[in-house]
């Protein structure tokens, strides 16, 4: 019950990150249809212009991401009144993505959600962290790069 009542508490604070989402999956094949790719903070969601960070490691006071195929106009964190929810700030150069301003440790004892609003409906090519200049990888690439790095 106990546990329950925890997830229910959570879908009040943060639903919009589940309910009414688009797809936002991931393939390991280059063709497909996926707007997503796979990130170690956690799965992402998105609705409309919006994307969704289920943050299941916290990244402390500053996250950083790139493949943001969008351009990314504000940041803020589900759940969160607005007397304690703090300012992020939005950096961003070409597809590289920083938030500055988070808290230090997570603000919701089930799973932090960052909700980060774009100007078109975002997609995400992170190549599983292995991106060599001018080379087309599958969004998702768990085997080891066979080119040679410059």
């Amino acid at each position: 019950i106990e546990t329950l009542d925890a997830v229910g508490q959570w879908l009040r604070r943060c639903g919009e990150c589940i309910f009414d989402t688009d797809r936002f999956t991931y393939g390991l094949q280059q063709r497909g249809n996926h707007r997503g790719d796979w990130c170690h903070h956690g799965p992402f969601t998105a609705r409309g212009n919006s994307l969704y960070l289920l943050a299941r490691r916290w990244p402390g006071t500053q996250f950083a991401l790139g493949g943001v195929q969008a351009q990314v106009l504000r940041a803020s964190l589900l759940g969160l009144s607005s007397e304690t929810a703090p300012t992020l700030t939005v950096h961003q150069t070409g597809d590289r993505l920083i938030v500055d301003g988070l808290p230090e440790a997570p603000p919701d004892p089930v799973c932090p959600v960052l909700r980060l609003d774009c100007d078109r409906p975002p997609s995400l090519y992170l190549t599983g962290g292995m991106r060599v200049p001018r080379v087309d990888h599958p969004p998702y690439d768990p085997c080891p790069s066979d080119l040679a790095h410059d």
